[in-house]
């Protein structure tokens, strides 16, 4: 067993290095235990980011060390049942729970079949909006992580939702509101209209856990900052729900997250 370890361990190694940049760094005295797991996830294949986002998409495919995962996600929540295979044709399973809030990726494994919880630390999730990378922890020790996420449809973003998207046609009240992301944030620019009245702007940061939004609007240009939360649809994209503000509340809010 001794020995399959260590061939095991010297495949994956000798894997990594052939295929890492030399620019892949990371700071932390963790992953500097890892052996340089890579900073960011689009460092993995440059000419696959085609800047497509679908949140948590419907399945991950997942690389840990020789352990060969897959992740199926129940429904539209945060809750997916993963599948991993070892080289030699073990299997085990689990839950896995993850969010996404940015960038940033965080995962928690339990109930696995195996015994022992893990989780995902130093999450990045990639420019292309489809790729991860971090290091995950064991009661075992550390390791590198890798995955890929996979939409509905093959691709198809509306089918399965597309995450926080690129823009959010809104409204509130009365009023028509264009939310417009900034790069790969979880930060928006507003700017909201009714008949003849002055536009209003302001800045919202966004999050979504599973199909629950929580959204804060500050730097409100009359002063009325809120705090709203909602509900995604099942077609993934149709948010419904409510919001207070300085001036009262709750009020009913809706929107559609629009992919590019």
């Amino acid at each position: 067993m001794k020995r399959y370890r260590l061939i095991c361990f010297l495949l994956m190694m000798a894997g990594l290095i052939l295929t890492m940049p030399a620019s892949w760094r990371m700071g932390s005295p963790l992953s500097q235990r890892i052996l340089d797991c890579p900073a960011e996830a689009s460092a993995i294949n440059p000419s696959t980011a085609t800047q497509r986002v679908c949140g948590l998409g419907r399945r991950w495919e997942v690389n840990e060390g020789c352990w060969r995962g897959v992740y199926l996600r129940r429904g539209n929540s945060n809750v997916f049942d993963a599948e991993w295979t070892l080289l030699d044709g073990r299997e085990f399973t689990a839950e896995v729970t993850i969010d996404i809030q940015g960038n940033h990726v965080i995962a928690h494994r339990r109930r696995a079949s195996l015994g022992g919880d893990c989780d995902l630390v130093n999450g990045n999730l990639s420019g292309d909006g489809l790729t991860v990378t971090g290091v995950y922890q064991c009661a075992q020790g550390p390791g590198c992580f890798f995955a890929r996420i996979i939409c509905d449809g093959g691709g198809d973003r509306n089918s399965g939702g597309c995450g926080l998207g690129t823009r959010w046609d809104e409204a509130e009240e009365g009023w028509a509101a264009v939310w417009t992301r900034r790069g790969n944030s979880n930060v928006f620019d507003v700017r909201s209209t009714k008949g003849g009245q002055p536009t209003l702007t302001a800045v919202q940061t966004i999050d979504i856990s599973g199909n629950r939004v929580s959204i804060r609007r500050t730097n409100a240009s009359d002063g009325n900052n809120c705090e709203m939360e909602g509900t995604i649809q099942t077609d993934g994209i149709s948010v419904t729900g409510t919001y207070r503000c300085r001036s009262g509340g709750p009020y009913s809010w809706k929107a559609t997250i629009r992919c590019q």
